[in-house]
């Protein structure tokens, strides 16, 4: 065998074992790399232009990750499992009033996902009362440019044999009576949105009583909104009336 050929057999061979090497320290790693990677959450809460400290939760497959406080200096980083289904949103702390914002969707390879919950507030009801109870109707006209899926609960003295509900534009559906509201009479769900668009409604409540109705008599009302996302509800705005023949 002449020298020649002994030269390129040695450069095959090397370059065999280079490629042999090549893969088992660099495409092997890599691939395993793909095969296991982990995906990274930024996570951070704002208020119009400013960041805003509130609770966040993020869900993977079905179940609780991660849960916190969002910060107001840096975002929060975490670590997610590629080829996972997943739903990042917030939830209120005490005195906040946000609606939930809820960011879903499946992580796909290494990268980094940028969740920027954007926080709104439910705007409380300006309420303009029309009638008192002296045996006629009651119309409360309710007005809000940001409020969710309007529920109510209603109760009612003894001298009053019922009283009913009706909602301009909406169905009221009786729902089961909160743990918070158990001692009004019945609730009700009317999926009644206000916007910027449609910011008025007007809810009527009818009555039958008995005897005579005397200063003692009432109707109470509480509205609040419906805000749920994934088996969990923000409480975010709830107001009190009562009416009675004053």
């Amino acid at each position: 065998m002449s020298k020649g050929t002994v030269i390129l057999v040695l450069v095959i061979v090397l370059l065999f074992i280079g490629g042999i090497l090549l893969y088992i320290f660099y495409e092997k790693p890599k691939q395993v790399e793909i095969d296991t990677g982990r995906v990274f959450f930024s996570i951070y809460a704002t208020e119009k232009t400013r960041n805003v400290i509130t609770g966040y939760k993020v869900m993977v497959n079905g179940g609780l990750f991660n849960e916190g406080l969002t910060l107001q200096n840096s975002p929060i980083m975490i670590e997610i499992p590629h080829n996972s289904s997943y739903s990042v949103f917030n939830y209120n702390l005490p005195n906040q009033s946000y609606y939930t914002n809820v960011q879903s969707g499946i992580t796909d390879g290494n990268e980094t996902m940028r969740f920027n919950l954007n926080l709104i507030e439910s705007e409380p009801f300006n309420i303009v009362k029309t009638g008192k109870l002296d045996g006629n109707n009651i119309t409360l006209k309710l007005q809000s440019t940001n409020y969710k899926d309007l529920q109510t609960c209603i109760k009612w003295s003894k001298h009053l044999i019922f009283a009913r509900l009706n909602m301009d534009n909406a169905t009221l559906t009786e729902v089961q009576k909160p743990a918070k509201y158990v001692l009004y009479d019945r609730c009700f769900a009317t999926s009644a949105d206000f916007t910027k668009e449609n910011s008025i409604r007007y809810l009527t409540i009818s009555y039958k009583y008995y005897d005579t109705l005397g200063s003692e008599d009432f109707i109470n009302l509480v509205l609040y909104d419906n805000d749920c996302a994934l088996d969990s509800c923000n409480s975010t705005s709830e107001q009190f009336l009562k009416i009675n023949n004053n």
